[in-house]
Protein backbone atom coordinates (compact mmCIF):
# COMPACT_ATOMS: atom_id res chain seq x y z
CA UNK A 1 0.00 0.00 0.00
CA UNK A 2 1.13 3.72 -0.91
CA UNK A 3 1.79 6.13 1.58
CA UNK A 4 -1.08 8.45 -0.05
CA UNK A 5 -3.43 5.53 0.48
CA UNK A 6 -2.27 5.01 4.42
CA UNK A 7 -2.52 8.45 4.98
CA UNK A 8 -5.44 8.50 3.71
CA UNK A 9 -6.63 5.82 5.62
CA UNK A 10 -5.12 6.85 8.52
CA UNK A 11 -7.43 10.24 8.26
CA UNK A 12 -10.63 8.56 7.76
CA UNK A 13 -9.97 6.47 10.98
CA UNK A 14 -9.59 9.90 13.14
CA UNK A 15 -12.35 11.25 11.09
CA UNK A 16 -14.64 8.34 12.47
CA UNK A 17 -13.35 7.94 15.90
CA UNK A 18 -14.10 11.86 16.69
CA UNK A 19 -17.29 12.09 14.86
CA UNK A 20 -18.38 8.76 17.52
CA UNK A 21 -16.74 10.49 20.33
CA UNK A 22 -19.03 13.82 19.29
CA UNK A 23 -22.11 11.90 18.82
CA UNK A 24 -21.69 10.08 22.32
CA UNK A 25 -21.22 13.69 23.51
CA UNK A 26 -24.27 15.11 22.15
CA UNK A 27 -26.02 11.94 23.50
CA UNK A 28 -25.28 12.70 26.97
CA UNK A 29 -27.63 15.86 26.90
CA UNK A 30 -30.11 14.21 25.72
CA UNK A 31 -33.24 13.66 27.77
CA UNK A 32 -35.89 10.51 28.35
CA UNK A 33 -39.22 11.61 26.70
CA UNK A 34 -42.02 8.81 28.12
CA UNK A 35 -45.49 9.22 26.56
CA UNK A 36 -48.62 7.44 24.44
CA UNK A 37 -51.06 4.98 25.26
CA UNK A 38 -48.68 2.16 27.04
CA UNK A 39 -45.83 4.75 28.36
CA UNK A 40 -43.33 3.65 26.20
CA UNK A 41 -40.15 5.85 26.11
CA UNK A 42 -37.27 7.77 23.62
CA UNK A 43 -34.98 10.68 23.98
CA UNK A 44 -35.55 14.01 22.92
CA UNK A 45 -32.86 16.65 22.52
CA UNK A 46 -32.02 20.14 24.02
CA UNK A 47 -34.49 22.12 21.68
CA UNK A 48 -37.36 19.00 22.71
CA UNK A 49 -37.16 17.64 18.93
CA UNK A 50 -36.99 13.72 19.08
CA UNK A 51 -34.07 11.55 18.33
CA UNK A 52 -34.72 8.41 19.18
CA UNK A 53 -38.66 7.41 19.20
CA UNK A 54 -40.76 6.17 22.36
CA UNK A 55 -40.30 2.55 21.80
CA UNK A 56 -39.00 1.40 25.15
CA UNK A 57 -40.69 -0.12 27.97
CA UNK A 58 -37.33 1.59 30.11
CA UNK A 59 -34.55 4.18 29.16
CA UNK A 60 -31.91 6.00 31.05
CA UNK A 61 -29.58 8.81 30.19
CA UNK A 62 -26.88 7.88 28.28
CA UNK A 63 -23.62 7.39 30.45
CA UNK A 64 -20.01 6.82 28.62
CA UNK A 65 -21.47 6.89 25.73
CA UNK A 66 -24.28 3.60 25.84
CA UNK A 67 -28.06 3.94 27.76
CA UNK A 68 -29.76 0.95 29.57
CA UNK A 69 -33.13 0.28 27.52
CA UNK A 70 -35.21 -1.91 28.22
CA UNK A 71 -37.57 -4.19 26.21
CA UNK A 72 -39.48 -6.90 26.80
CA UNK A 73 -38.53 -7.03 30.24
CA UNK A 74 -34.93 -7.65 29.44
CA UNK A 75 -31.92 -4.57 29.55
CA UNK A 76 -29.53 -3.72 26.85
CA UNK A 77 -27.18 -0.63 26.01
CA UNK A 78 -28.39 1.33 23.26
CA UNK A 79 -25.57 3.61 20.75
CA UNK A 80 -26.60 7.52 20.51
CA UNK A 81 -27.67 5.84 16.68
CA UNK A 82 -30.32 3.99 18.31
CA UNK A 83 -28.62 0.73 17.44
CA UNK A 84 -27.79 -2.22 20.28
CA UNK A 85 -24.65 -2.48 21.41
CA UNK A 86 -25.41 -4.69 24.08
CA UNK A 87 -28.83 -6.68 23.39
CA UNK A 88 -31.61 -7.08 25.85
CA UNK A 89 -30.86 -10.04 28.17
CA UNK A 90 -30.56 -8.28 32.18
CA UNK A 91 -32.60 -8.38 34.39
CA UNK A 92 -31.41 -5.07 36.18
CA UNK A 93 -28.34 -3.26 34.79
CA UNK A 94 -26.27 -0.05 36.50
CA UNK A 95 -24.81 2.58 34.01
CA UNK A 96 -21.57 2.13 32.85
CA UNK A 97 -18.39 4.29 33.90
CA UNK A 98 -14.97 3.94 32.54
CA UNK A 99 -16.31 0.78 30.36
CA UNK A 100 -17.36 -1.16 33.02
CA UNK A 101 -21.18 -1.72 34.02
CA UNK A 102 -22.98 -4.22 36.65
CA UNK A 103 -25.57 -6.07 35.41
CA UNK A 104 -27.91 -9.05 37.02
CA UNK A 105 -28.51 -12.00 35.27
CA UNK A 106 -30.21 -14.87 36.42
CA UNK A 107 -30.23 -13.18 39.62
CA UNK A 108 -26.63 -12.91 40.32
CA UNK A 109 -24.86 -9.66 39.77
CA UNK A 110 -21.49 -9.60 37.38
CA UNK A 111 -19.73 -7.05 35.51
CA UNK A 112 -19.75 -6.49 31.66
CA UNK A 113 -17.33 -3.83 29.43
CA UNK A 114 -19.08 -2.20 26.39
CA UNK A 115 -18.70 -5.47 23.86
CA UNK A 116 -20.82 -6.98 26.71
CA UNK A 117 -18.82 -9.65 27.90
CA UNK A 118 -18.25 -10.47 31.60
CA UNK A 119 -15.30 -9.19 33.22
CA UNK A 120 -15.96 -10.33 36.54
CA UNK A 121 -18.82 -13.39 36.76
CA UNK A 122 -22.25 -12.94 37.78
CA UNK A 123 -22.02 -14.60 40.96
CA UNK A 124 -22.26 -11.74 43.30
CA UNK A 125 -25.44 -10.32 45.48
CA UNK A 126 -23.71 -6.86 44.04
CA UNK A 127 -21.26 -6.45 41.69
CA UNK A 128 -19.59 -2.45 41.67
CA UNK A 129 -16.99 -2.11 39.34
CA UNK A 130 -14.32 -0.20 40.78
CA UNK A 131 -10.84 0.71 39.30
CA UNK A 132 -9.64 -1.16 35.96
CA UNK A 133 -8.89 -4.89 38.10
CA UNK A 134 -11.59 -4.87 41.28
CA UNK A 135 -15.20 -4.42 42.43
CA UNK A 136 -17.15 -4.00 45.18
CA UNK A 137 -18.86 -7.23 45.94
CA UNK A 138 -21.11 -8.48 48.19
CA UNK A 139 -21.57 -12.04 48.51
CA UNK A 140 -25.03 -13.85 47.73
CA UNK A 141 -26.92 -14.66 51.17
CA UNK A 142 -30.40 -14.52 52.71
CA UNK A 143 -30.67 -10.80 51.73
CA UNK A 144 -30.84 -12.20 47.93
CA UNK A 145 -34.53 -11.66 48.31
CA UNK A 146 -34.13 -7.74 49.02
CA UNK A 147 -35.11 -5.64 46.18
CA UNK A 148 -31.48 -3.64 44.99
CA UNK A 149 -30.66 -0.66 43.55
CA UNK A 150 -28.02 -0.21 40.74
CA UNK A 151 -26.67 3.16 40.95
CA UNK A 152 -23.22 4.52 41.01
CA UNK A 153 -23.49 7.51 42.85
CA UNK A 154 -24.63 5.40 46.29
CA UNK A 155 -22.65 2.88 48.13
CA UNK A 156 -25.47 2.64 50.95
CA UNK A 157 -24.35 -1.39 52.25
CA UNK A 158 -21.10 -2.14 53.14
CA UNK A 159 -18.95 -4.40 50.53
CA UNK A 160 -15.97 -6.71 50.05
CA UNK A 161 -13.18 -5.35 47.83
CA UNK A 162 -12.12 -7.96 45.83
CA UNK A 163 -9.10 -7.71 43.15
CA UNK A 164 -9.56 -9.82 39.87
CA UNK A 165 -6.11 -11.26 40.27
CA UNK A 166 -6.01 -11.43 44.16
CA UNK A 167 -9.63 -12.33 45.22
CA UNK A 168 -11.18 -11.08 48.18
CA UNK A 169 -8.97 -8.82 49.92
CA UNK A 170 -10.80 -7.30 52.63
CA UNK A 171 -11.66 -9.70 55.08
CA UNK A 172 -15.21 -8.44 56.26
CA UNK A 173 -17.00 -6.08 54.79
CA UNK A 174 -16.71 -2.21 54.79
CA UNK A 175 -18.32 1.20 54.37
CA UNK A 176 -17.15 2.96 51.06
CA UNK A 177 -17.84 6.62 50.11
CA UNK A 178 -16.85 7.59 45.99
CA UNK A 179 -13.92 9.54 46.10
CA UNK A 180 -14.69 10.95 42.68
CA UNK A 181 -18.18 11.80 41.48
CA UNK A 182 -18.88 9.32 38.97
CA UNK A 183 -20.72 11.44 36.93
CA UNK A 184 -17.97 12.89 35.51
CA UNK A 185 -15.15 11.44 33.97
CA UNK A 186 -12.29 10.98 36.30
CA UNK A 187 -10.03 8.19 37.93
CA UNK A 188 -11.87 5.54 39.40
CA UNK A 189 -9.01 3.43 41.16
CA UNK A 190 -9.31 5.58 44.71
CA UNK A 191 -11.96 5.68 47.11
CA UNK A 192 -12.66 6.32 50.68
CA UNK A 193 -13.18 3.28 52.90
CA UNK A 194 -13.74 3.06 56.47
CA UNK A 195 -13.44 -0.44 58.71
CA UNK A 196 -15.39 0.42 61.64
CA UNK A 197 -18.47 3.27 60.00
CA UNK A 198 -16.85 6.40 62.02
CA UNK A 199 -13.46 7.33 60.71
CA UNK A 200 -12.48 7.07 56.54
CA UNK A 201 -9.00 6.53 54.49
CA UNK A 202 -8.57 6.54 51.12
CA UNK A 203 -7.95 3.17 49.61
CA UNK A 204 -6.65 1.54 46.31
CA UNK A 205 -7.42 -0.99 44.07
CA UNK A 206 -5.34 -3.27 45.40
CA UNK A 207 -7.06 -2.67 49.29
CA UNK A 208 -3.85 -0.95 50.22
CA UNK A 209 -4.62 2.55 52.36
CA UNK A 210 -2.92 5.38 50.29
CA UNK A 211 -4.79 8.03 53.31
CA UNK A 212 -4.88 5.71 56.41
CA UNK A 213 -8.46 6.16 58.18
CA UNK A 214 -8.46 9.61 60.45
CA UNK A 215 -11.20 11.52 58.74
CA UNK A 216 -15.24 11.08 60.32
CA UNK A 217 -16.58 13.18 57.04
CA UNK A 218 -15.54 12.64 53.33
CA UNK A 219 -16.67 14.14 50.22
CA UNK A 220 -15.86 13.68 46.46
CA UNK A 221 -13.30 15.10 45.01
CA UNK A 222 -14.21 18.46 42.91
CA UNK A 223 -11.64 21.03 41.13
CA UNK A 224 -8.56 18.84 43.09
CA UNK A 225 -9.75 19.55 46.56
CA UNK A 226 -11.95 17.21 48.77
CA UNK A 227 -13.72 18.42 52.29
CA UNK A 228 -12.82 15.95 54.99
CA UNK A 229 -13.30 16.38 58.42
CA UNK A 230 -10.61 15.14 61.21
CA UNK A 231 -12.13 13.00 63.76
CA UNK A 232 -12.61 15.10 66.87
CA UNK A 233 -9.55 14.12 69.37
CA UNK A 234 -11.57 15.09 71.88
Amino acid sequence: MSKLLIGISFLVMLIIVDSTANAENRAEEWRVSCGGVFHLCGFVNADGDAVISQRYERLRRFSDGLAAARVAGQWGFLTPGDSFAIKPKFEQVGNFHNGRAEVILNGLAGIINREGEFVLPAKYWRAVPFGDKAALVIFPNKRSRLRRRLNFDFLLEKFHLLNFENGAVTERPIEFRWFFPLRESGPSDKIWASGDGKTFGMMDEEGDWLIKPRFSHVQPLHEDRAIVSLKNAG
